[in-house]
């Protein structure tokens, strides 16, 4: 009875020495097995806040501890992540070298003209008239290859860049094609249709285009639908020149820890 009770007492101490070391291990990064230590870093994932590529920061290591439990501290330095630099000139230049005249929109519009024929002597029995009806087309532009340094302002704080353009620029053509021409109006003398010249055609085909551009020009809203098209299409056009830049320098920095800043595109329009 004695030995049982002497067997069961070992039992029981060998379980709490079993128990306790597992406790210290876990503790103190022991493996039991093999009293082997998992390497831990005291300090936390290194700040995640962006920094320059030539910020570090101190990282403490405990050392595996040997068979006799002496151990040591370890403090290593590792570099942090940090915002790629990108310089946005050469792409943001270039590319307004290529586009030069960006086309906006276009608009069109009608003109109305009347060729006068006075006849003999400026009577007006002899008189002839012929109405003629002008389609022309509007089209609003902005010019790219004006653009300069001073037009792309990056601001690093705000992560944009601000782009600022010229106003757009409207140029008429007519439609040839869609001109319509109407019978002739005689007077009581004279008969037949009215027949046109080229030097008659000419000038009226001058004063339709300069018709057709007062109407425009008066037409508030085609230019705030201009500007605000103009404002887009610029935008739609260096967003992804922007990303692609930084992108590429991310994938060319001298390590992993550099990381992408995105920029927002804004335009306006120059004053």
């Amino acid at each position: 009875m004695g030995k049982a009770i002497k067997t069961t007492i070992v039992i029981i101490a060998v379980l709490l020495l079993s128990f306790g070391a597992f406790i210290a291990g876990d503790y103190l990064d022991f493996n039991i097995l093999g009293f082997l230590t998992n390497h831990h870093t005291i300090e936390s994932i290194p700040d995640t806040e962006p920094h320059t590529a030539d910020d570090v920061v101190e990282v403490e290591t405990i050392v595996p501890f040997d068979d006799e439990g002496n151990g040591a501290t370890r403090i290593a330095q590792q570099k942090v992540p940090y915002v790629v630099e990108v310089d946005f000139t050469p792409v943001l230049l270039g590319e307004s070298q290529i586009e030069k005249k960006l086309v906006i929109m276009t608009q069109k519009a009608t003109a109305a003209e009347i060729a006068e024929k006075p006849g003999l002597w400026s009577i007006p029995a002899f008189k002839q008239t012929k109405a003629i009806n002008f389609h022309g087309e509007g089209t609003y532009s902005v010019d790219l290859s004006s653009l300069s340094n001073e037009d792309f302002v990056v601001n690093n704080d705000k992560k944009e860049i601000t782009i600022y353009i010229p106003e757009p620029q409207l140029s008429v053509k007519l439609l040839p094609e869609e001109t319509e021409f109407f019978n002739s109006s005689n007077g009581i003398l004279r008969f037949g249709e009215m027949q046109l010249t080229p030097e008659m055609m000419a000038t009226l085909e001058t004063q339709g285009i300069d018709r057709i551009t007062e109407t425009l020009n008066a037409d508030l809203n085609a230019w705030e639908t201009a500007e605000k098209f103009a404002k887009l299409s610029v935008k739609e056009i260096y967003e992804p020149l922007v990303t692609a830049q930084i992108d590429t320098a991310v994938q060319n920095a001298e390590d992993e820890f550099a990381i992408p800043a995105y920029y927002t595109i804004a335009v306006e329009i120059r004053e």
